[in-house]
């Protein structure tokens, strides 16, 4: 679904014009618009902050099975 922001300040004129910024929005969708169901973050921080918690859950794990 493209978001009607995007075609607000697009370059309509022809359908190849709009075709070329395709590319750009779906990027910029998946890359840096916040989300409402990511807590209004991008998909990207989401991402990141996932695989934060997850490397701090996995080292918490090891430690804790070390000192047990």
């Amino acid at each position: 679904m493209l978001r009607r922001d995007y075609l607000a300040g697009a370059n309509r004129s022809t359908a190849a014009s709009v075709l070329d910024q395709v590319p750009n929005w779906i990027g910029d969708y998946n890359g840096v618009a916040p989300h409402s169901a990511l807590g209004y973050r991008a998909p990207v921080e989401h991402r990141r902050l996932l695989q934060d918690s997850q490397a701090t859950s996995v080292a918490g794990l090891k430690e804790r099975t070390v000192c047990s």
